[in-house]
């Protein structure tokens, strides 16, 4: 396969910026067509636009159309690799211009949460974003839920391939031994339930370890005594240290409300034997199987965190982690799942 136009965002390591899954899954992508030897030209939309899809500056817009119109000519198919906003604010003008120069368009939609996030427009904004979505030859989704609610909003499921969040196989282990560690690893905010697992914490009988690691964004965690309320605050991790991190811990924290689709630190989480708590919000329950590679909770109930914290033992413990280490091998690890959509990719040409 040559040819190939790729627009997308990828991690900034220097700034520990762009860190978030959508960027770690778009370069777990990128090794594995540099490994293809695929002919391929890389426009890094985070260079331009801010995580909200808005433009850093009428300048950067005008060099990203400049730089996107000038390798469009050059390629012969055009993949746009979106999350929400850039879904609705972004792309609907590019798959447009990529066709008036006739190319064969693939759209991959990162996440499960573009139903919620479409509630907030009104049906002229919806229509839009669900035209350009059928307008692309190829539709490439993470769950099945978002393949159902995308099918029904554009009329046809033809185009439509599952393409989930993916990982790379790696030889790292948690201990085998259960010593009642825990760690949360994403955004510092309410909205992933950070809150209520420092109130869990709170009520935690002694030995228990709960840390955080991300970066910060929301201003009354800023300078808040993580100890003070029984818990600890590691700081941002590259993506190069999520691994080596989760490794020291027994088990992972995600307790979200809502707008997760297959969270890449959960599939991370699996790849090396750390089973995970987690919320049933968004596809959350399609990959983590309540009581076998994890624990699903109800959105804010304390009680049932808690419960779920205190119930794991050394034998409940070694359980979920051999099924947690055989559901990764068997449906997250990239190679196949990669493979598979570049031979899809390639039937367009």
């Amino acid at each position: 396969m040559n040819r190939l136009l790729i627009i997308g965002g990828l991690p900034d390591q220097k700034r520990r910026r762009g860190l978030g899954g959508a960027t770690v899954l778009m370069q777990n992508f990128v090794e594995f067509l540099d490994e293809q030897k695929v002919e391929y030209k890389f426009v890094q939309t985070n260079r331009y636009f801010n995580k909200n899809g808005k433009p850093n500056s009428i300048k950067n817009t005008l060099i990203f159309l400049f730089q996107f119109i000038c390798l469009l000519r050059w390629s012969r198919i055009v993949m746009f690799n979106f999350s929400d906003h850039a879904t609705v604010k972004i792309y609907p003008l590019l798959v447009r211009i990529s066709k008036v120069f006739g190319k064969k368009v693939v759209f991959r939609k990162f996440g499960g949460s573009l139903d919620l996030y479409l509630q907030k427009y009104d049906d002229k904004i919806k229509n839009k974003t669900f035209k350009a979505i059928r307008r692309a030859d190829l539709v490439l989704l993470e769950t099945k839920a978002s393949i159902e609610y995308v099918c029904k909003n554009i009329g046809r499921g033809d185009n439509i391939v599952w393409f989930p969040n993916v990982r790379k196989k790696n030889n790292l282990r948690s201990s085998e031994k259960y010593d009642k560690r825990f760690v949360f690893i994403s955004h510092i905010l309410d909205e992933k339930g950070v809150g209520d697992i420092i109130e869990v914490a709170k009520t935690l009988p002694d030995g228990y370890t709960i840390d955080f690691y991300g970066p910060v964004k929301e201003q009354k965690y800023e300078n808040f005594d993580w100890e003070a309320n029984n818990v600890r605050y590691g700081g941002v991790l590259t993506s190069e240290e999520v691994l080596t991190t989760l490794i020291k811990y027994n088990l992972l924290l995600l307790t979200s409300y809502y707008r997760e689709g297959y969270p890449g630190i959960i599939i991370e989480a699996m790849s090396v034997g750390v089973p995970s708590i987690a919320t049933k919000v968004g596809g959350i329950p399609e990959i983590v199987c309540d009581g076998s590679n994890g624990v699903l909770v109800e959105v804010g109930n304390l009680e049932q965190i808690r419960a779920s914290i205190v119930s794991v033992t050394q034998e409940r413990y070694a359980e979920m982690r051999g099924v947690a280490l055989h559901c990764f091998a068997k449906n997250f690890e990239s190679v196949v799942t990669n493979q598979r959509i570049l031979k899809t990719i390639e039937t367009l040409q």
